[in-house]
């Protein structure tokens, strides 16, 4: 079993340029910033795991042999960001009326048993090795421990202040500590949304 990266950008990305051959290089794969633009300030990076509905996400679940205990990363937090909340939305019924037509057309046990913690891990990526270190794991709310998979529920903590250094990432995702009674973790109909409350100090560079 291993970690899974399911954020946006979540593969290194070839960095090169035709006025310097074998100058290009893979780059790590997180985000240097949440935004294309410079000074957006209030910013609200998110993203769930919905694998019944995701292509994508049950095939890097599935390759990535994901169980209880290993990191499922949704949202990354680049250098130089403050957070200043993070916001987890359960909802176990997320896509019956919009994708099946009703509870009577779905699995509704889906997310029956699971439960899972919120994790933050500030990492530092090797561009030689192409390895991510974890740094230390930022210490949440109480209430982010435990959550039960199968309840509809918000849980939030929009009271933190936390900087990410230069150099780092902060990678916000779930650990699963118990599984689906029914099927496999692919198989998960609802929704696990986590969503972050930034601040950008990031600033332009005029060449």
């Amino acid at each position: 079993m291993a970690d899974v990266r399911l954020f946006q950008g979540n593969f290194p990305y070839f960095t090169g340029t035709a006025l310097c051959p074998g100058s290009g290089e893979f780059g790590p794969p997180f985000a240097d910033k949440i935004a294309a633009e410079y000074c957006r300030g209030s910013l609200t990076p998110a993203y769930g795991l919905y694998p019944k509905w995701s292509p994508r996400q049950q095939e890097l679940l599935t390759a990535a042999n994901v169980g209880v205990g290993d990191f499922i990363q949704l949202v990354t937090i680049p250098q130089k960001h403050a957070v200043r909340g993070i916001v987890v939305d359960v909802d176990p019924e997320f896509t019956l009326d919009a994708r099946c037509g009703g509870p009577s057309a779905c699995d509704v046990d889906t997310m029956t048993g699971v439960t899972f913690d919120v994790v933050a891990r500030f990492v530092t990526y090797d561009r030689v090795t192409k390895t991510e270190t974890i740094v230390s794991t930022l210490t949440l709310d109480a209430a982010f421990t435990g959550i039960d998979g199968a309840t509809r529920d918000t849980i939030a903590d929009v009271t933190m202040a936390e900087f990410v250094p230069a150099g780092q990432t902060l990678v916000i995702g779930i650990v699963l500590q118990t599984p689906p009674n029914n099927g496999e973790i692919v198989d998960m109909a609802g929704i696990i949304n986590v969503a972050v409350d930034a601040k950008d100090f990031d600033y332009p560079v005029n060449l």
